[in-house]
C-alpha cells in the first residue's frame, strides 16, 4: 500500500477517517501510513473481531493501532528508556514498569 490513498482521501475529505487494513508490518510502513493521514492500522492477519473493534474505535474515539504495531512502535522506545511491556495483559492494554 502507498501513502498516496490515505493522503488523497485526507484532503478531499478532511473529517474522514482513513483505517488501514495491510499485510505490511514493518515500521517504516506504519510511520508512512499514519503521517499520511490514517486514523488506524490494522494488519491483515487479525481476526475478524480485531477489525470490528478497529472500526468501532475509529468511528467513535478517532485512532486504533493493531497491538502488534503498537508493540513495534514502541519498542525502540521501550528498550532506550529501560521500560518493560508486561504480555500478560490483554490486547489493548500495555503496562510501563
Amino acid at each position: 500500500m502507498s501513502t498516496k490513498p490515505p493522503t488523497a482521501i485526507k484532503q478531499a475529505c478532511p473529517d474522514i477517517k482513513v483505517l488501514a487494513l495491510t499485510v505490511h508490518e514493518t515500521k517504516a510502513h506504519i510511520r508512512q501510513i499514519l503521517q499520511a493521514g490514517a486514523s488506524g492500522y490494522v494488519v491483515k492477519r487479525s481476526d475478524a473481531e480485531e477489525l470490528t473493534q478497529a472500526l468501532r474505535t475509529v468511528a467513535w474515539k478517532g485512532v486504533y493501532l493493531d497491538p502488534t504495531v503498537t508493540l513495534k512502535l514502541i519498542g525502540d522506545m521501550t528498550m532506550n528508556h529501560g521500560w518493560i511491556i508486561n504480555p500478560i495483559l490483554d490486547d489493548n492494554q500495555l503496562l510501563f514498569g
